[in-house]
């Protein structure tokens, strides 16, 4: 029989700590270091290509700010060409003459009676016409007067050279100085 005295639980050998020698940095951490440097270069990247891309929109900006002052300053001009010439447009037909309401005074005045054998405008200062007429009598002569007279266009009414026609009638010359604000062309008024 054994001793028991030599069975022992605990080994008698002496155990020595395994230490693990590294060979180098494993797979992970190789790749985690360098996916942190390219997100840094990316980062890094897109900051400058960001302050690089506001800095384009600013030039832009002002360029376009530019183009529209020239553009509104060529507007302007255009628009200052135009609008001359739309004021001498107005000028011009503020000063453009038409005889059809001297025309329409004459038709409307001019009594059965009375005719006349010519007709001359004068375009001075003061607008006039000049003709010459036959009435039947004086008195048709002197009611065509007072028509003249009491029309507005007529300024003034001046009868010459009074003569005997054949078979009664009474030759005469008339000049009528017509209002020159009925001559005056009006835009849109039927004349």
């Amino acid at each position: 029989m054994k001793k028991t005295t030599d069975i022992s639980f605990i080994p008698k050998k002496k155990f020595e700590p395994t230490f693990y020698r590294q060979k180098g940095a494993s797979g992970i951490v190789i790749y985690s270091g360098v996916l942190l440097f390219v997100s840094s270069l990316f980062l890094g990247g897109a900051y400058f290509y960001k302050d690089f891309q506001a800095k384009q929109v600013n030039k832009l900006r002002i360029s376009i700010e530019r183009a529209q002052i020239v553009s509104d300053e060529s507007l302007t001009n255009e628009l200052r060409r135009v609008s001359g010439k739309i004021e001498t447009a107005k000028t011009l037909l503020s000063r453009h003459k038409t005889l059809i309401p001297i025309f329409d005074f004459l038709e409307e005045s001019t009594l059965k009676s009375v005719s006349f054998s010519n007709f001359n405008y004068s375009n001075s200062d003061k607008p006039e016409i000049s003709m010459n007429g036959e009435a039947k009598s004086y008195s048709s002569l002197a009611l065509q007067i007072d028509e003249f007279n009491n029309n507005a266009a007529a300024i003034n009414v001046l009868l010459n050279d009074l003569s005997l026609g054949e078979e009664g009638s009474v030759k005469f010359k008339i000049a009528i100085e017509i209002d020159p604000a009925i001559i005056v062309y009006k835009p849109g008024v039927k004349q």
